[in-house]
């Protein structure tokens, strides 16, 4: 338990001008972008089948990806 308090304790952390606490200052550009497709995308943000197909799409494109070897196998995406 004493480990993970300490490293709890060095993990960098920034706070963005919206509030939100990230590792990685870069990412606090992309909260405006999750606010305006959570408001505005899919039928006013409706998790309904509009978001599903984009979801399963995005897991799919991933499955062809490795950051370990260096072929894309996008025949591998079904």
């Amino acid at each position: 338990m004493t480990m993970t308090v300490l490293a709890a304790a060095l993990t960098r952390r920034v706070t963005c001008p919206s509030g939100n606490v990230v590792r990685n200052g870069a990412c606090c550009a992309l909260f405006p972008v999750l606010q305006d497709i959570q408001a505005n995308l899919f039928d006013g943000g409706q998790c309904a089948e509009d978001a599903h197909s984009a979801l399963r799409i995005a897991f799919h494109d991933a499955i062809g990806f490795s950051l370990t070897k260096k072929v894309y196998a996008p025949f591998l995406v079904f």
